[in-house]
């Protein structure tokens, strides 16, 4: 399954992941890594290109001395309901490169 992902805002990764291996996302030497701000504290997003499939994790590590912590939730949203330009239909990375 391709998966998106970003670390600190930075521009996004693509990788495919295959069901019941381990991998790793962020590491040392991924961009944004050492970011002090503007972003505080540092995030993590990720996306998945068929959400009706989704993804299961099964386990999250962190390095010592670090946590998780839920991000607040904003007070308005937006939903996108369309047809096929909103799903990113013929775009290289599917729904991960749609606008919505």
């Amino acid at each position: 399954m391709l998966i998106a992902y970003r670390n600190n805002g930075y521009d996004w990764q693509f990788t495919n992941v295959t069901g019941g291996q381990t991998h790793m996302l962020i590491d040392a030497n991924s961009p944004g890594w050492e970011e002090q701000g503007p972003i505080d504290p540092m995030t993590f997003e990720m996306r998945v290109t068929n959400w009706a499939l989704g993804v299961q994790i099964d386990a999250i590590h962190v390095g010592a001395g670090r946590r998780l912590i839920e991000l607040p939730k904003a007070p308005r949203r937006i939903e996108f309901i369309g047809d096929s330009l909103a799903a990113g239909m013929y775009n290289s990375y599917e729904g991960l490169s749609g606008f919505a």
